[in-house]
């Protein structure tokens, strides 16, 4: 998966130069989606924009199924000046419920995300580090 704040500079030029156009989500109005297909796999991108300015964006790659069932991979950004005010979680939460309501439509029920949180991320102590945070009020569980 490319780096999320990469990903997030790259959408906000490309808003920017109109190139690419978001549609708001069926849940969340707020949210705003943008569905491709780099490199041949499935890409969901979910991005929180204020005032022109893509504040947070969570993406979600369609991976390898896991013992047949859906699987993606799951990566998250925000602007620095947003850090720290709980924008990752609440674009995090409003994705996920998007992306269930989404494969519910095509009859897909049960579906695996993983969500990988580099060490390097805010501390190299893992359990103080911003992204560990909201991986964990999400209900995702630590694995070694």
């Amino acid at each position: 998966m490319t780096d999320p704040m990469d990903a997030l500079v790259f959408l906000q030029q490309a808003l920017d130069a109109g190139t690419v156009q978001m549609r708001s989500c069926d849940i969340h109005p707020d949210l705003k989606v943008l569905l491709d297909y780099p490199l041949g796999e499935l890409r969901l991108t979910y991005a929180t924009i204020a005032g022109g300015i893509v504040q947070s964006i969570a993406l979600f790659l369609m991976v390898d199924p896991l013992a047949g069932v859906p699987c993606f991979a799951l990566g998250w950004a925000v602007i620095e000046s947003m850090r720290g005010r709980g924008v990752a979680t609440e674009t995090m939460v409003k994705a996920m419920e998007e992306l269930r309501k989404g494969l519910k439509k095509k009859g897909i029920r049960k579906f695996y995300v993983e969500a990988i949180v580099a060490t390097s991320n805010g501390s190299l102590e893992q359990r103080s580090c911003p992204s560990y945070r909201s991986a964990i009020a999400l209900g995702f569980q630590s694995t070694p």
